[in-house]
């Protein structure tokens, strides 16, 4: 846009296509410049954030910069000055512009003190509505089932029928641990997961918590004859046989481990 209103500031001067462009090139080449290597700079700084997504997105944005340098800067100065302007273009722009400083010239009245000060005054109004119903705003579910679902939708109309006659609920949280060593042959690591599982236990609202310790303790327990005094992590190394059992997660379990156990 600041390209094409500076071609027609120079055209409304009297210059040709390719004097207005050299004339806009020359105007706007340094402000351009550092305004989308500010942008740049904002861009490369995001892939200091150690997430993969936002990285691939901070290197296409800047991907993208750089386009828009090459594509702003130097393509469309060179097709404006193929553009050649008819006689009545000059008197479009004047009638233009004369008609945009009518406008302007009508709307600076509201600069003054008086204009200046109910608009203050309505400001501030808005501010304290705004504020006061901002409270009322809504956070986290508003409705029963999944939201991007319809109302009707069999997954809602399910979900409302379990969470009505069983004392269960559908909402799972998945957390994921990791670790730069195999999480179930080191006794620390399985058990700060287990005081973990047993903590979120105790949380009011929690049905259930399913985790890598528990299973490795049913399956300890299983190979003992079921005896619960073995139901529990050893502090030892686990045979290989047993690191099969334990690293694998149960029939119909949503949760999965690494083949790696990290």
């Amino acid at each position: 846009m600041q390209k094409i209103s500076a071609v027609s500031d120079a055209a409304l001067a009297g210059l040709g296509s390719m004097e207005a462009a050299r004339r806009t090139f020359r105007q706007l080449l340094a402000p351009a410049v550092i305004a989308l290597l500010a942008d740049l700079v904002g861009f490369v700084t995001i892939l200091m954030i150690p997430v993969q997504v936002i990285r691939e997105m901070a290197i296409t944005a800047s991907i993208g910069v750089a386009i828009v340098i090459l594509t702003d800067l130097v393509l469309l100065p060179v097709l404006v000055s193929y553009v050649h302007f008819d006689a009545g273009y000059r008197g479009r722009v004047e009638r233009r512009q004369r008609w945009l400083a009518a406008l302007w010239r009508r709307l600076s009245g509201i600069t003054g003190r008086g204009p200046a000060l109910a608009i203050i005054a309505v400001a501030a109004v808005l501010a304290a509505l705004g504020s006061w119903k901002g409270r009322e705003t809504p956070i986290g579910d508003t409705q029963a089932g999944v939201p991007e679902l319809r109302p009707d939708s069999r997954y809602n109309r399910d979900n409302d029928v379990i969470t009505s006659r069983f004392n269960i609920g559908v909402d799972v949280l998945t957390a994921i641990v990791e670790s730069t060593e195999p999480v179930c042959v080191s006794h620390d690591l399985m058990s700060a997961v287990d005081r973990f599982g047993w903590h979120m236990r105790n949380v009011a609202g929690v049905q259930d918590v399913i985790t890598l310790p528990l299973f490795a303790k049913i399956a300890i327990a299983g190979w003992n004859e079921g005896s619960l005094k073995w139901r529990s992590i050893r502090a030892s190394r686990p045979s290989s046989r047993s690191r099969r059992v334990t690293s694998r997660p149960a029939p119909g379990s949503s949760m999965t481990t690494a083949t790696s156990c990290r």
